[in-house]
This record gives structure tokens, sequence and C-alpha cells, in this order.
């Protein structure tokens, strides 16, 4: 495992895995009476991306009392899944930047530390939706958009070093790393079941890249750039 330059961002996965299998555990809500926007079906990603107050409005008034709880049962396990999946990805980079020599991808690291506080100030105001304060829906959709869009964008320069080493797996993940920011766009434009699939990307990817780090014994010497 120390051979592996990827093995500090492994055992942060290890925790990403864990925190978001309490959050489906623990975090999906009871009922099928909630009343969710045109093309979702998670409660969450519909809070996230709701487009307006009554959109807003009219999924939290139907949810019940166990239902509210269970999303914000969601949310607190958001936080820790949030640190962990930062800094899995924040990893990741720097380390590809001192395989390549490329100094620059430590600087798009820091990039992770923006879709941190994006996702730390859209639970903020999730947590006020839940527990029936006032939401602010600028700063709830500039965070979720900031945060899943460069997401995506961490993804795909990750991507562009995948595509390099050689290996057919290593290829794979990262021509699906290409994949999330057009999706994200076209989220961004048209809001509804192009929303889910969107974030379905990133459960695929982020089991997909922890595989990676676990398994990943590229030797500095060996890259191609």
């Amino acid at each position: 495992m120390m051979n592996n330059p990827f093995y500090k961002s492994a055992l942060v996965g290890v925790v990403v895995l864990l925190t978001s299998l309490l959050m489906m555990i623990f975090g999906k809500p009871a009922s099928t009476a909630i009343s969710m926007p045109p093309g979702f079906s998670t409660p969450i990603l519909a809070l996230e991306f709701a487009a307006n107050h009554q959109v807003m409005s009219n999924l939290v008034e139907s949810l019940t009392d166990t239902d509210k709880k269970a999303l914000l049962r969601a949310v607190w396990l958001d936080m820790g899944f949030m640190v962990a999946y930062n800094l899995f990805l924040y990893l990741i980079l720097t380390t590809i930047g001192k395989i390549i020599n490329r100094p620059f991808y430590s600087k798009i690291a820091l990039v992770a530390c923006v879709v941190l506080l994006a996702d730390l100030s859209e639970n903020i105001q999730l947590f006020q939706a839940l527990n029936g304060g006032a939401v602010s829906m600028i700063v709830l959709q500039l965070s979720t958009w900031v945060k899943w869009l460069l997401l995506a964008y961490l993804f795909l320069m990750i991507g562009r070093f995948l595509m390099t080493t050689g290996r057919i797996y290593d290829r794979i993940l990262g021509l699906a790393c290409f994949v999330p920011l057009p999706f994200g766009i076209i989220a961004f434009l048209t809001p509804g079941f192009v929303n889910e699939l969107f974030a379905g990307l990133f459960y695929l990817l982020f089991p997909m890249m922890i595989i990676y780090t676990w398994f990943s014994g590229i030797n500095p010497r060996e890259s191609k750039h």
C-alpha cells in the first residue's frame, strides 16, 4: 500500500464510502407522498435544486415530521461527507501534481476548498428550510451550482491525468470523468430529471475513483507526462 502514491486518498476514500452509506440508510424519508417538483425523485436533491420559494414550500410542507428528521439527519451526515470527499479530491489532485511534476495541479486542488464552503453554505440553507426558517434562494442556488459545477470541473481535471497512464481501467474512468461537466451545464439550463442524472453520475464516479486509489501502482517515473 505504501508503494501506492494515492494511499492517503485511498484511506480517506473509506470514510467517503462509510458516510455516504450512512446518509443512504439514515437519511431516507419514509413517506411516498412528498410533493416533488417535476423530474425529481430524490427529496434532498429537490431541495438543493429548488427553483423558487414556492417549490421549496410545497416540498417542505408535504414532509411528515419523520421525513424532516430523516432529511435533517442526512444534512448533518453530509457535514462529515463534504469534508471527506473534498479532502479525498484534494489529496488526489496534489498527488497528481507530484507525479507529473506540475504544481498547477496543487492550485487546482484548492478548488476543493471552494466546493467545501459552497456545500456548507448550501447545508445551512437546507437546515433553515427543514426547521421552518427563512431561506435565501439566491444563496441556496448560488451555493448549489458552485458546488456541483466545480465538483464536475475537479473530476474533469483528474480525468485528464487518467487518460495518460496507459491502463484500460484508468482510461475508462478518465472518460467517465469528462461526462459530468456537460451534464451539469445542461442541468443548469433545463432543471428537472437531468439534475437527478447529473448528481447520479457522482454516485458512480466516487466509488470508481476510490477503487482506483486503492489499486493504483503508478510510479512517478512511469508517467507519460
